[in-house]
């Protein structure tokens, strides 16, 4: 399933509908594009790129094989499209609504300040926390994210011995 920010979208069986379509020619063809067999599967439709204007950044929830809902942050970086976490690692101060640095590519937690690269969910300094970061796709001006992660976020624990 996927949800943008305050509002549910329409469902088929298989793929959701782009916002404001909700004709049967549309549901067909997008049925057929996810019957195709050199579709992957683990992509799941977010919006129009028109939808997600360069410098901004939305959240969306989607849902993995398993059924889990994941909730991340895209944003629009001068037409490349970057999905993270949308969860800040310190205590899950949303990013989706952080302050977006389009030349250092970071987002910055409107909470309590942590930076995450929007590229790779890792922290731009030394020791930082990461989050989970997400492959994103443009198939005909739609936009469509793995709900595989391609980078673990985990938090990152530093032993000092003495």
């Amino acid at each position: 399933m996927v949800w943008g920010k305050g509002q549910a979208r329409n469902w088929l069986t298989i793929a959701p509908l782009p916002a404001g379509s909700k004709t049967r020619e549309r549901q067909k063809q997008m049925n057929s594009k996810l019957n195709n067999k050199d579709n992957n599967s683990t992509f799941r439709y977010l919006c129009r790129s028109k939808e997600l204007p360069p410098s901004k950044s939305r959240q969306f929830f989607i849902s993995n094989e398993k059924g889990t809902i994941i909730e991340i942050a895209v944003s629009n970086i001068a037409g490349i499209y970057c999905a993270i976490s949308n969860r800040c690692q310190h205590q899950g101060g949303p990013l989706s609504e952080g302050i977006l640095d389009n030349e250092k590519k970071i987002v910055t937690c409107p909470w309590h300040g942590w930076e995450y690269s929007v590229l790779t969910g890792k922290a731009p300094h030394e020791g930082g926390d990461s989050v989970n970061s997400y492959e994103t796709k443009l198939v005909n001006g739609e936009l469509h994210v793995n709900s595989i992660p391609t980078n673990i976020g985990k938090q990152v624990t530093e032993l000092h011995l003495l």
